[in-house]
């Protein structure tokens, strides 16, 4: 290092302390006020039922459900703390990398107290194959929400909001209707996943859903949280691993579906290339206002095509990929639950992977799942 590049390091170390040494001092000369911090936390988290249940998260450990705050009561926390600095950084992926690392900071400028925590997540499945990069990213966002999280409740004392947060978990299960409408509310939120409810009274413990207690439905809506943020998947929230939920078999049914309907369209013999040259070509045709609404489809022996270049291929395809995503958030499927169902009906690890064919069928899918808001 030249004389000129540690100067600037030098400079640009110095600007940092002075900007620390002010907001030290900002943070001194308006320091919080305890009363007014746990006031806050409850506005914001008590405000309604829906607020309330996106406060509480679960996980399956040892055969239970561990059920706490979320990362969304942590980032209520953390803006009503006030004088803090909080982030969180992913450290790069290595091509080799098995696991990737989160490290989150929270410095409370007030007290001049820092903690630095970091958390790991595996990247690769139980066979050792390395997840696709589209899974790679969503691991490494649900890794920096637990750093985070696990930060902030580090640094803010569990005696100032654990009486909010055993609040919100009264106020998640809402004031209308009867357990009994609860439960049965629950149970087919599930069951729109694939989830049957055997396996979610093996996953609580009970014998019977009359079984499923108040404490019980805290738990469960806590896993729905976990799988709805992307933290944990379903099969993962209900020990299935290697089973295919419910819904896989349909999305298989649906692709056939969608494979004979091409075919007869464009001709017996048509491959997905086939399916998406002529798609291409259609659409260039739209574009041009040459082709009307009722067109007859392509003759019985159509004129030799030319061949779709790469460049097309790739834009098509990122077209559909957009476009299924879009409907995939609109359906309530969340990033995770999808390439899940990819990677059971269709041993596909992304959406860019799909055929223009698979991409028409597992959009026509989607609009048959929709799901309802998370109940209670």
């Amino acid at each position: 290092m030249n004389e000129q590049s540690e100067g600037l390091v030098e400079v640009g170390s110095v600007a940092r302390d002075g900007m620390v040494d002010l907001q030290i001092s900002t943070a001194k000369k308006y320091p919080r006020d305890l009363d007014t911090f746990v006031e806050t936390v409850a506005a914001m988290a008590l405000r309604d039922e829906e607020t309330a249940g996106k406060c509480i998260y679960g996980l399956p450990r040892a055969g239970k459900v561990i059920e706490g705050p979320s990362v969304r009561f942590a980032e209520i926390l953390v803006t009503s703390w006030k004088n803090v600095r909080a982030d969180v950084q992913s450290a790069p992926v290595g091509p080799k990398d098995t696991e990737c690392v989160s490290t989150a900071t929270f410095f409370d400028l007030e007290t001049n107290v820092a903690i630095r925590l970091s958390t790991n997540r595996r990247i690769v499945n139980k066979d050792g194959r390395r997840y696709s990069d589209d899974m790679i990213v969503m691991t490494q966002n649900a890794n920096n929400s637990i750093a985070f999280r696990n930060a902030v409740f580090k640094g803010i004392p569990p005696a100032l909001w654990e009486g909010v947060y055993d609040r919100a978990r009264v106020l998640a299960l809402g004031e209308g209707g009867t357990i009994v409408q609860k439960r049965q509310d629950m149970i087919a939120w599930f069951g729109k996943l694939g989830i049957q409810e055997a396996q979610i009274l093996k996953r609580l413990d009970v014998t019977s859903a009359d079984a499923i207690s108040v404490d019980e439905l805290v738990k469960l809506k806590g896993l729905a949280n976990a799988v709805k943020d992307g933290e944990i998947t379903v099969e993962q929230a209900f020990n299935m691993t290697g089973t295919a939920p419910a819904k896989a078999p349909d999305l298989k049914a649906k692709l056939a579906e969608q494979r004979e309907q091409g075919a007869a369209k464009a001709g017996s013999t048509a491959t997905d290339a086939d399916i998406a040259r002529r798609a291409i070509q259609r659409k260039k045709a739209q574009d041009a206002g040459a082709l009307e609404a009722d067109a007859p489809g392509p003759p019985e022996h159509p004129d030799p095509e030319p061949p779709v270049s790469d460049e097309e291929a790739a834009t098509i395809t990122r077209q559909k990929a957009t476009a299924l995503k879009q409907t995939a958030e609109k359906a309530g499927v969340s990033e995770a639950a999808l390439l899940d169902h990819l990677s059971i009906a269709l041993e596909k690890e992304s959406v860019e992977d799909l055929t223009p064919a698979e991409a028409d069928a597992v959009t026509d899918w989607l609009e048959t799942q929709k799901q309802e808001e998370l109940p209670l």
